[in-house]
């Protein structure tokens, strides 16, 4: 995960340091982790699911940033209790793959981030997959007053491991992937 904190940090052009970061979707936790690597105040992994928290948990132990983490449970659909939170960057990596998820998702969003013109929120979003939704995401995000300010795409190299067998063979242990693009999106309040 130091690796990945790094690239998030840096490559991504992420500066976290200090801020009040929120993992939105977090799933396992992995942009969260990054980002309490990387130097964030506070990190608030937000998702519906109680094991995905838990897994967010472990993961900030094992990397050693569990002390400036809190996992919420938090279903964008009934946005209840968290709104009390004002977050410097939200962290939306890959949730915008079903369609009925995307109004919900855009309509809480601008309710998490703090009113700083500085705050942002990052969209990490896989571009070959559910397009539209990206799409209809980013209009509605600029109906509600945030426009993009920085857009890439990262080539993600998915993790690769050979080892020598016994028998002397070397040879890969996990399936090989095809390279993986995701497309990295930042958007700010207009004004």
């Amino acid at each position: 995960a130091d690796k990945t904190a790094d690239k998030t940090a840096g490559d991504f052009w992420l500066d976290v340091k200090d801020l009040r970061v929120a993992d939105f979707g977090a799933g396992l936790g992995l942009a969260g982790v990054a980002a309490g690597l990387a130097g964030a105040k506070e990190v608030v992994f937000l998702d519906r699911e109680p094991l995905s928290l838990a897994c967010c948990v472990a993961n900030a132990e094992l990397n050693g940033c569990a002390e400036s983490t809190l996992p919420v449970e938090f279903d964008w659909n009934l946005p209840v209790g968290v709104l009390e939170h004002r977050f410097d960057c939200i962290l939306v990596c890959d949730c915008l793959y079903e369609k009925f998820s995307v109004e919900p998702i855009a309509r809480v969003l601008p309710q998490l981030l703090g009113k700083s013109t500085e705050a942002r929120i990052v969209l990490a979003d896989p571009p070959n997959r559910a397009k539209a939704n990206r799409d209809k995401f980013l209009g509605l995000m600029k109906v509600y007053g945030f426009e993009l300010t920085e857009e890439m795409r990262v080539d993600v190299n998915e993790m690769m491991a050979t080892v020598d067998h016994e028998d002397g063979d070397v040879g890969p242990t996990v399936p090989s992937y095809k390279r993986t693009e995701i497309v990295l999106i930042v958007l700010q309040r207009t004004g």
